[in-house]
Protein backbone atom coordinates (compact mmCIF):
# COMPACT_ATOMS: atom_id res chain seq x y z
CA UNK A 1 0.00 0.00 0.00
CA UNK A 2 0.75 3.41 -0.41
CA UNK A 3 2.59 5.76 2.38
CA UNK A 4 -1.17 7.39 3.16
CA UNK A 5 -2.81 4.74 3.23
CA UNK A 6 -0.72 2.77 5.64
CA UNK A 7 -0.03 5.73 7.91
CA UNK A 8 -4.09 5.98 7.93
CA UNK A 9 -3.99 2.33 9.04
CA UNK A 10 -1.68 2.69 11.54
CA UNK A 11 -3.12 5.79 13.47
CA UNK A 12 -6.56 4.36 13.27
CA UNK A 13 -4.87 0.93 15.07
CA UNK A 14 -3.00 2.98 17.69
CA UNK A 15 -6.41 5.42 18.02
CA UNK A 16 -7.91 1.56 18.90
CA UNK A 17 -6.21 0.03 21.13
CA UNK A 18 -3.43 2.84 21.97
CA UNK A 19 -0.37 0.18 21.40
CA UNK A 20 2.65 1.18 19.46
CA UNK A 21 3.28 -0.30 16.02
CA UNK A 22 5.90 -1.14 13.63
CA UNK A 23 7.27 2.21 11.66
CA UNK A 24 9.33 2.34 8.59
CA UNK A 25 12.96 2.64 9.63
CA UNK A 26 13.98 6.44 9.19
CA UNK A 27 17.61 7.22 9.22
CA UNK A 28 17.48 10.17 11.78
CA UNK A 29 15.10 7.81 14.22
CA UNK A 30 11.79 8.24 15.81
CA UNK A 31 12.00 10.19 18.69
CA UNK A 32 12.52 13.88 18.34
CA UNK A 33 12.43 15.32 21.67
CA UNK A 34 13.82 18.82 22.87
CA UNK A 35 13.91 19.93 19.38
CA UNK A 36 13.12 23.44 17.59
CA UNK A 37 10.81 23.98 15.26
CA UNK A 38 13.71 24.59 13.12
CA UNK A 39 15.31 21.32 13.47
CA UNK A 40 12.59 19.59 12.96
CA UNK A 41 11.58 21.74 9.75
CA UNK A 42 15.20 20.89 8.53
CA UNK A 43 14.36 17.39 8.72
CA UNK A 44 11.30 17.38 7.03
CA UNK A 45 10.73 20.14 5.68
CA UNK A 46 8.72 23.38 6.38
CA UNK A 47 5.29 22.03 5.42
CA UNK A 48 5.61 19.73 8.12
CA UNK A 49 5.88 22.07 10.71
CA UNK A 50 2.61 23.93 10.26
CA UNK A 51 0.24 20.82 11.24
CA UNK A 52 1.94 21.31 14.94
CA UNK A 53 -0.73 24.02 15.22
CA UNK A 54 -3.82 21.96 15.33
CA UNK A 55 -2.39 19.38 17.62
CA UNK A 56 -3.30 18.53 20.89
CA UNK A 57 -0.53 17.14 23.77
CA UNK A 58 -0.19 13.75 24.21
CA UNK A 59 -2.47 12.78 21.54
CA UNK A 60 -1.56 10.72 17.95
CA UNK A 61 -2.00 12.75 15.08
CA UNK A 62 -1.35 12.29 11.00
CA UNK A 63 -0.86 11.90 8.98
CA UNK A 64 1.55 14.33 8.16
CA UNK A 65 2.98 14.63 5.00
CA UNK A 66 6.93 15.52 4.38
CA UNK A 67 9.38 14.44 1.07
CA UNK A 68 10.07 11.00 3.03
CA UNK A 69 6.18 10.20 3.15
CA UNK A 70 3.55 10.35 5.49
CA UNK A 71 3.91 10.61 9.65
CA UNK A 72 2.19 9.84 12.76
CA UNK A 73 3.00 12.67 15.56
CA UNK A 74 2.61 12.34 19.05
CA UNK A 75 3.10 16.17 20.27
CA UNK A 76 4.17 15.31 23.80
CA UNK A 77 5.14 18.41 25.27
CA UNK A 78 5.73 22.12 23.41
CA UNK A 79 6.79 24.91 25.09
CA UNK A 80 7.17 28.64 23.55
CA UNK A 81 10.68 29.84 22.71
CA UNK A 82 12.26 32.81 24.94
CA UNK A 83 15.70 35.15 24.96
CA UNK A 84 17.82 34.17 28.52
CA UNK A 85 18.77 37.09 30.09
CA UNK A 86 22.89 37.35 29.85
CA UNK A 87 22.91 35.85 33.77
CA UNK A 88 21.52 33.17 32.56
CA UNK A 89 23.86 32.57 29.43
CA UNK A 90 26.42 33.97 30.93
CA UNK A 91 29.15 31.09 31.96
CA UNK A 92 28.30 29.61 28.80
CA UNK A 93 28.86 33.15 26.75
CA UNK A 94 32.19 33.32 29.09
CA UNK A 95 33.82 29.73 27.95
CA UNK A 96 32.47 30.02 24.24
CA UNK A 97 35.05 33.59 24.10
CA UNK A 98 37.50 31.64 25.60
CA UNK A 99 37.61 28.69 23.65
CA UNK A 100 37.07 31.17 19.61
CA UNK A 101 40.28 33.05 21.47
CA UNK A 102 42.32 29.84 22.48
CA UNK A 103 41.26 28.17 18.74
CA UNK A 104 42.35 31.84 16.96
CA UNK A 105 45.51 31.97 18.95
CA UNK A 106 46.42 28.35 18.17
CA UNK A 107 45.71 29.02 14.14
CA UNK A 108 47.89 32.08 13.99
CA UNK A 109 50.48 30.15 15.78
CA UNK A 110 50.55 27.24 13.05
CA UNK A 111 50.23 30.09 10.45
CA UNK A 112 53.43 32.07 11.83
CA UNK A 113 55.15 28.65 11.90
CA UNK A 114 53.72 27.01 8.22
CA UNK A 115 55.18 30.89 7.02
CA UNK A 116 58.90 30.02 8.30
CA UNK A 117 59.25 26.73 6.18
CA UNK A 118 59.13 26.03 2.89
CA UNK A 119 57.72 22.93 1.87
CA UNK A 120 58.49 21.02 -1.55
CA UNK A 121 56.68 17.69 -2.58
CA UNK A 122 58.99 15.25 -4.62
CA UNK A 123 56.69 14.99 -7.66
CA UNK A 124 58.29 11.02 -8.06
CA UNK A 125 57.29 9.99 -4.83
CA UNK A 126 55.09 7.36 -4.89
CA UNK A 127 51.94 6.65 -2.56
Amino acid sequence: TDSLGRSIEALNDLLADNKSIDSDPYLLGKNFTEKTLEEIARNFGNSFIVAFDGMEANKWSGPVESSFGHHLVLLRDYRDGFYPSFNEIRDQVLSDYLTLNKENAVNQYINNVKSEYRIIINPNLKF
